[in-house]
């Protein structure tokens, strides 16, 4: 991957292709933004994690690092009628300048949606309408994370996150523990005062929060799809299950 900023005189002749989500199936999860909680929550099991001490909110793909995400197909669909936000704007990012205030429209121009693409970024050295619109997009979606990131740090700070110790059994009833998620601590969330909740509400943390929780109940979809995906592909099945 080569992320590096948008350029006119570098990127006038690129044109943008279709998806095909299959660089992505080696993905184990996803980053997930507080505006499209009510979207992925009601399929996708979400866990919280660490990264350098930052709080992030994540979509659950695989289980196990040696499986491919069970959401992404063979032919590189998503599976489900809404795809993640940080799928649909690869190859473009947006990010601070500088530590500024600027932002900055980059691209990976790896992709392979810049490979035999039909829709032209530049025209005449201008961008095309199609280019507004994802730079419009992209900005829309810098300030999103931003406020979803404020969202999360708070999370943190008021520590009511805790391991989430999720158990599935092979077929032959060996237990297996998935490692490395976290969940919100239901109980320190109870007993949280009136003026840390009210903390967490003006920080758009609530459905951030209850969107995790809710979304635990959906470990037993991924695990199937998982199961399906493998055996279809090898001829048996992963022979995992909720314990």
């Amino acid at each position: 991957m080569a992320v590096v900023p948008l350029s006119k005189s570098k990127h006038s002749e690129l044109k943008l292709g279709g998806f095909d989500l299959s660089v992505f199936s080696g993905v184990p999860s996803l980053p997930v933004y507080f505006n499209e909680i009510k979207h992925v929550a009601c399929d996708h099991p979400l866990f919280f994690n660490f990264n350098d001490n930052v709080c992030e909110l994540r979509l659950l793909c695989s289980i196990g690092s040696s499986s491919s995400s069970a959401w992404i197909t063979d032919d590189g669909k998503w599976v489900g009628s809404y795809v993640p936000a940080f799928l649909r704007h690869q190859p473009f990012s947006a990010h601070a300048i500088d530590g500024g205030e600027e932002v900055g429209i980059f691209l990976d121009d790896s992709s392979p949606r810049l490979t035999d693409g039909l829709s032209p970024l530049f025209e005449n050295s201008e961008p095309t309408e199609l280019l507004k619109k994802i730079i419009a997009s992209m900005k829309q979606i810098y300030k999103v994370g931003r406020t979803t990131q404020q969202a999360l740090d708070c999370i943190a700070r008021l520590n009511i996150i805790q391991p989430w110790e999720a158990k599935i059994k092979s077929r032959d009833s060996e237990e297996i523990s998935i490692t490395g998620l976290q969940r919100i601590d239901e109980k320190a969330l109870s007993e949280l005062a009136a003026d840390q909740l009210s903390e967490l509400n003006d920080a758009h943390a609530l459905p951030l929060i209850y969107g995790q929780l809710f979304s635990m109940r959906n470990l037993d979809k991924l695990v199937s799809l998982q199961n399906n995906k493998l055996a279809s592909s090898l001829g048996a099945e992963l022979g995992f299950s909720l314990s």
